[in-house]
């Protein structure tokens, strides 16, 4: 009777259930039939479940949940691939269906591996007729690879392909025939020995071409009237043996081009550069030269080179025009060593040089100086630079660093040096003049006999000069003579706005 009375007590279902989580009885054990709400979910948003993982070894290795799983990671639109061995990712290649769209490959590296295994890979990618392809070679294979006799990888066809990103530190052979006819972006790293030539020819609707780090160049050659970006990025100039001239050339034709840019090392002066690019708009062009090699006089020699605009052409162009006809400014930039002693073997030729760069006219010029402690008159230097035809008639704006390595420098240079002998020395008193000059700024004035030669110099030969801006090192005081010469000079050109800072503000 006391047991019914018991059971007939008990309080409703509810009020049990709120009455164990009071008492902390959480432990019960789970139903024996628990729902699997994540199976049941449609496939479509299975699959978004396993995209999100970002790898599809993971996304495989859900297969231990449960049968439907198993094959679901096949199913990926987009298959990203790291550190699996080849011969395990030649085989997972094989599984995936005909969704795959996107391929994002970077194998494992690898201590014994063969140049085949690779190019086995790259054929199993193919045939899943990817729309994007990524392939990274990690520099453990790339190891392996240099270091036995391999033969070179074989690139095989992606008809489907509309980007490819292929990083792959190797001489890779391009098909023996055929097109990647949908391709419109390709994007190459470390592919030494490609032949531009041919490479374009396989691509005739290709918009975008990026490749850096290619190696030593005999000669470009990129002829295409689908190019809209061109990037050639980190290769080294090198001079030909075989041809007569043995001379390098850089050719480009594309009349759709808007976007160029070209980064690299010439080794070599004797190189040609034949631009045609009516539509081009913005431009980036950047040179590194060996040290004495492009010689600007005895004294000096210029180690870097860069041009930079983000112009827009004008609606009328003269109908030979080469380049399109750029609006805004053009920026030459240049970064000049000095040499202690002449440099007697210096056969560069400053003129010349200037010719083989696609813009004719430069708006802007900035030059670094990297002065010694004990340096040589730049004056003359400098003025032999405006005089250059391209520079002289366009130049509106000129701006001079100069980086002093030491800033306890009481003369510029040693009595008597050939560097000021008389032909050196008519730059202070030879007619010339700069036209379109308007604006001078110098960085790094310390008051010196040569910097106010300089200064002088350039009132005397701008005729349109409207600014002169002047920035002190900070141990020039205002009681230097230098300083006092300054302001005086200032004081000859009123109609010059003048001014003197300090380099630190």
């Amino acid at each position: 009777m006391e047991l019914c009375r018991r059971l007939t007590s008990l309080p409703p279902p509810h009020h049990r259930h709120r009455a164990r989580c009071l008492a902390g009885s959480s432990s019960s054990p789970p139903p024996q039939h628990a729902e699997d709400r994540i199976s049941a979910l449609p496939d479509d948003m299975l699959l978004v479940v396993l995209a999100r993982l970002g790898c599809a070894s993971a996304a495989a290795r859900t297969a231990i949940l449960s049968r439907r799983w198993g094959r679901l990671w096949t199913r990926l639109t987009k298959a990203t691939f790291r550190d699996v061995q080849l011969g395990a990712l030649e085989a997972a290649l094989a599984s995936l269906g005909p969704e795959a769209r996107l391929l994002d490959i970077c194998p494992a590296g690898e201590d014994d591996v063969a140049s085949d295994s690779v190019s086995s890979v790259l054929r199993a990618a193919a045939r899943l007729l990817p729309v994007e392809l990524v392939f990274t070679l990690p520099q453990d294979i790339i190891r392996a690879l240099d270091d036995g006799d391999q033969e070179q990888l074989q690139l095989p066809h992606f008809h489907r392909a509309t980007s490819m990103e292929l990083d792959t530190p190797l001489y890779m052979a391009l098909p023996p025939a055929g097109e990647f006819p949908a391709l419109e972006r390709l994007c190459i790293s470390r592919w030494y020995g490609v032949d531009f030539a041919a490479l374009i020819l396989r691509c005739p609707r290709l918009r975008v071409l990026r490749a850096r780090c290619f190696g030593n160049v005999p000669s470009i050659k990129i002829h295409s009237a689908s190019l809209e970006e061109l990037v050639l990025d980190k290769f080294v100039v090198v001079r030909r043996q075989l041809d007569d001239d043995g001379a390098c050339h850089i050719d480009i034709v594309a009349p759709g081009l808007k976007q160029l840019t070209v980064s690299f090392t010439a080794r070599t002066l004797h190189y040609s550069v034949s631009i045609s690019a009516p539509m081009l708009h913005n431009l980036s062009w950047h040179c590194w030269y060996s040290p004495k090699d492009f010689a600007v006089g005895a004294f000096w020699y210029v180690m870097r080179l860069w041009l930079t605009t983000t112009t827009k052409t004008t609606e009328t162009r003269p109908p030979a025009a080469s380049l399109g006809v750029l609006a805004n400014d053009n920026s030459l930039s240049m970064e000049i060593y000095v040499h202690r002693s002449p440099m007697m073997d210096a056969h560069g030729n400053f003129a010349r040089e200037i010719e083989k760069l696609p813009v004719a006219d430069f708006t802007i010029l900035v030059l670094y100086l990297k002065l010694m402690d004990q340096t040589h008159v730049f004056g003359p230097m400098v003025t032999h630079l405006l005089a250059t035809n391209q520079i002289r008639t366009s130049t509106r704006k000129l701006k001079v660093v100069l980086d002093r390595w030491s800033k306890q420098v009481n003369e510029a240079c040693p009595r008597d040096c050939p560097c000021d002998d008389e032909p050196n020395k008519l730059w202070r008193t030879k007619t010339i003049s700069f036209p379109s000059l308007e604006e001078v700024e110098i960085e790094g004035f310390q008051g010196l006999d040569d910097d106010l030669d300089f200064l002088k110099r350039i009132f005397q030969c701008a005729p349109t000069l409207k600014t002169m801006t002047v920035k002190l090192l900070d141990n020039v005081t205002p009681n230097d003579h230098g300083r006092r010469e300054i302001d005086n000079t200032f004081k000859k050109y009123p109609f010059v706005k003048c001014y003197v800072t300090s380099v630190f503000g």
